[in-house]
């Protein structure tokens, strides 16, 4: 069964959830690579869905995140959504003449490099200067 309310943008934060809670917000971004205002915006959606609760820390200076009963409950249908996900994205890299993983691992690392906002203004006073 789908989940109507589940969005891909819930992945990296229910992942990291999924591997070891409770987490911080910080534990959370670090783990799922995502910036710190993003993984707070996902974990206040997923509260609002039930998925998970906050909890201040012990030390009183932040909040850590668990799974709710819904959350985890939520957890085999997420696995196996991510290890279909996975065979078919194997199986998508089997049929190109070039692995979409290999592109996209190239193209990340050459973006680290430069960013594709600067690569826009390089283009653009390319272009001021063609006319």
């Amino acid at each position: 069964q789908d989940h109507p309310f589940y969005t891909p943008r819930f992945t990296p934060v229910m992942k990291a959830l999924a591997a070891d809670e409770p987490l911080s917000i910080k534990a959370i971004a670090e783990r799922s690579s995502v910036s710190h205002s993003a993984a707070s915006q996902t974990v206040a959606k997923l509260a609002r869905h039930g998925l998970v609760e906050l909890d201040q820390d012990t030390d009183r200076r932040g909040r850590l995140v668990s799974l709710t009963k819904d959350g985890r409950a939520l957890l085999p249908w997420l696995q196996r959504r991510w290890a279909a996900t996975n065979k078919a994205a194997d199986a998508l890299d089997q049929e190109l003449t070039h692995p979409l993983s290999a592109v996209l691992a190239e193209a990340i690392e050459q973006l680290e490099q430069c960013g594709f906002a600067q690569r826009i203004k390089d283009h653009e006073k390319h272009l001021g200067e063609a006319q």
